[in-house]
């Protein structure tokens, strides 16, 4: 698994979400979170821009399951989701349990999206 983090900058503004097919059963996924808008005044001209947080993974997906992994350490790493399962188990209702459970079935809905397993 070949994982890459960056800030990015554009005019365009990003997608949430893209897989791309590189062949076989290797894919390209880019997530893009954390999206500001902005403004900019060139030569009178405004101009909006996005900022964001942008994940690249490169992956061997066969299954379903393998996929939902995939989506889920694009945030969260296998420690990170230890940590939120044990806080779930102590309580719950934890917030950052909750926002964890959430993403993970955003995942699940997103691999019916791009996958056909």
């Amino acid at each position: 698994m070949l994982l890459e983090k960056s800030y990015c900058e554009s005019n365009m503004i990003p997608n949430d979400l893209e897989v791309k097919h590189l062949g076989g059963n290797l894919y390209e996924i880019t997530k893009n979170d954390n999206v500001l808008i902005e403004e900019r005044n060139f030569e009178g001209k405004i101009e909006t821009f996005y900022k964001y947080d942008k994940v690249i993974m490169q992956r061997k997906i066969t299954s379903r399951d393998e996929a939902i992994v995939a989506f889920v350490r694009l945030k969260y790493s296998q420690d990170d989701e230890f940590a939120l399962t044990n806080k779930g188990i102590a309580n719950n209702q934890d917030p950052e349990y909750l926002t964890y459970r959430e993403y993970v079935t955003w995942c699940k809905e997103q691999v019916v999206v791009y996958f056909s397993f």
